[in-house]
């Protein structure tokens, strides 16, 4: 495992010092080995992580991200068509990471919860997409209530939140919330006039299909391949 993990790192090390360089691939391209033993999710789910060197592919994962440490990870771009299990990895990845910080899985909203959450946007998505969302008041008809996004809710505990087809969010909302991968980890909310600092746990995962096109989807802004310089390319097998 470590030596499929130092490989990895040495290639996404390389990447980020280049800045949005794409590294040069070698005429051989890596080949999965068999399917790993099943992750059976809290909800009963069974994924089957394919292998690579002999490690499950989200352990290798896992070992990008340092849950003490949030600062010290490096975060992961999963791409490849819909329904390629794209959001069924980035789970099996919380799930472990759940399960080394010693967690409990409790019951949030009906469902087994092991701190992980998802969020999309679109392309009426604003600056304030990744700080609050409005609700309906359940006490107050007619009325709304302003509270935490599930990426401000993940940086408050500490939980993994996975932004899905983030290549159709404008990047005005993306780029609103660079101080949060630049090291600072950190991200102002105006309308309370508060800081939220990333607390340890904290991880940050994007899911896309690179290949979709039209004019609801881009790319995603260059500044952003250096701070998710890891990138995971899931396929349907």
């Amino acid at each position: 495992m470590t030596s499929a993990i130092d490989a990895a790192l040495s290639t996404i090390d390389r990447v980020a010092q280049e800045g949005d360089l794409t590294p040069e691939r070698s005429g051989e391209l890596l080949e999965l080995d068999t399917l790993a033993e099943p992750v059976v999710l809290p909800d009963g789910k069974r994924i089957y992580p394919p292998r690579l060197h002999g490690q499950p592919i989200d352990e290798l994962a896992c070992a990008l991200i340092d849950a003490d440490r949030p600062d010290q990870s490096t975060f992961l771009r999963l791409t490849g068509p819909p329904g390629s299990g794209k959001s069924q990895l980035a789970r099996c990845v919380a799930y472990r990471l759940w399960q080394r910080r010693g967690c409990i899985v409790e019951e949030r909203n009906g469902a087994p919860f092991y701190g992980f959450v998802e969020m999309s946007g679109g392309s009426s998505s604003d600056e304030y997409l990744f700080r609050h969302e409005f609700v309906p008041a359940a006490d107050d008809a007619g009325t709304v209530r302003l509270v935490d996004s599930a990426f401000v809710q993940a940086l408050r505990h500490g939980w993994v939140v996975m932004i899905d087809e983030v290549n159709t969010i404008r990047d005005v909302a993306l780029l609103s919330c660079n101080a949060v991968f630049d090291g600072r980890l950190s991200l102002y909310l105006p309308a309370t006039a508060e800081t939220v600092i990333a607390q340890p746990g904290f991880a940050c995962l994007l899911a896309y299909n690179p290949g979709l096109v039209g004019g609801a989807a881009t790319d995603i802004p260059d500044a952003w391949h250096s701070r998710f310089p890891a990138t995971l390319e899931v396929t349907s097998n």
